[in-house]
């Protein structure tokens, strides 16, 4: 067991070693650059050769650009969310206006009250049903302004 630990230790040790290389920087007879692990001549130059880093976290620079990218999915996002809400409006105003169609045609709930004609006892209803259907479509379009404003944010920042 304590000689598989020392070769374990020392295996940890070459590989320390090896992470800072020597190496010999020498000219060849036809003027060429030679790298060598052995001293290579009398005008051989020794030099150290770190390995490159090797760090797997993401640099400032990669997180700036994930961010980036991330904010560009969201801001994708909240229009597509805006267009959701911007056809549930068109389909509040056209049942609206089919509604208060249907309510003239129909005539009303025909409690039109004694000296008023028949366009003056149904403006009141036709009123109540388009506000009715108003406060929904303000309601959708609140919601509209409010993803407006964080789109305005997030592109502000960019």
């Amino acid at each position: 067991m304590l000689r598989l630990t020392c070769l374990a230790l020392l295996c940890c040790v070459s590989v320390s070693a090896n992470a800072q290389t020597r190496v010999f920087k020498c000219k060849g007879e036809q003027g060429q650059m030679i790298f060598s692990q052995q001293p290579c001549g009398e005008n051989a130059e020794e030099t150290t050769v770190r390995p490159p880093d090797t760090s797997t976290g993401p640099s400032a620079a990669d997180k700036a650009t994930w961010r980036r990218i991330a904010e560009s999915n969201e801001v994708r996002e909240l229009r597509r969310e805006i267009s959701r809400y911007e056809v549930r409006i068109r389909d509040l105003e056209e049942a609206r206006d089919m509604d208060m169609q249907r309510l003239r045609d129909s005539g009303g709930t025909g409690n039109t009250p004694p000296g008023q004609t028949y366009e003056e006892g149904l403006q009141p209803q036709l009123d109540a049903l388009a506000a009715g259907y108003q406060r929904r479509i303000d309601a959708e379009q609140k919601r509209i302004d409010e993803i407006e404003s964080r789109i305005s944010t997030l592109t502000k920042d960019q």
